[in-house]
């Protein structure tokens, strides 16, 4: 898909797509922010900025309910462009996330160049918290990181009460796994969930 050119005809979709759910949340009095995907031949098109702020106007949704996800794959390919356009996405109000922390070449290094609001965890290093003290130390440390440079962590893949609890106490801030919800249609969408 990404070869063909259809992600950034289906990419565009999506952020209209994205932008619409948030207004009807909105209307209805219950705002959420969206996470959604922007992969790496969106970023490098440049389109994905004027993209997602004129569906953002189009939709009078404030840019703090959107948040742009993005691999480290998406983020090294073409580091230079990349910077550029998440700080326009910044300047516009829009978060932005790392997603899956640590599977890739995941270096401090590149938590300080880009400009990040949040960095997820991925879920294979949330797995073992509760059983292995060294994925506990580890994961602890990422958080700690992560706050010190001024950002949000979201741990992935949360499936037991007991890692719920651990990532509580290791001050993470939010969470995602089946533990919290199974992915559901918008309707079914739960109305509050925190950790």
């Amino acid at each position: 898909m990404e070869l063909s050119g259809d992600i950034h005809r289906i990419g565009q979709r999506v952020l209209n797509e994205v932008c619409a759910q948030a207004r009807l949340w909105l209307d209805a009095g219950t705002p959420r922010r969206v996470a959604v995907n922007v992969s790496p031949l969106q970023l490098a098109a440049r389109t994905i900025v004027p993209e997602l702020v004129e569906a953002l106007h189009r939709h009078r949704i404030p840019a703090h309910l959107i948040e742009v996800e993005i691999t480290e794959g998406a983020a090294i390919t073409d580091l230079p462009r990349a910077i550029g356009q998440l700080q326009q996405l910044r300047e516009a109000g829009i978060s932005i996330a790392l997603d899956d922390y640590g599977t890739g070449f995941s270096s401090l290094a590149l938590l300080r160049s880009l400009p990040l609001t949040t960095v997820k965890i991925d879920k294979s290093f949330v797995d073992n918290i509760d059983s292995s003290p060294s994925d506990a130390l580890l994961v602890g440390g990422i958080i700690d990181t992560a706050h010190a440079i001024g950002l949000s962590v979201t741990a992935e893949g949360v499936e037991r009460q007991d890692q719920l609890q651990l990532l509580r106490d290791l001050r993470c801030d939010a969470v995602q796994g089946y533990l919290i919800s199974r992915p559901v249609a918008p309707e079914d969408l739960p109305q509050r969930c925190s950790i």
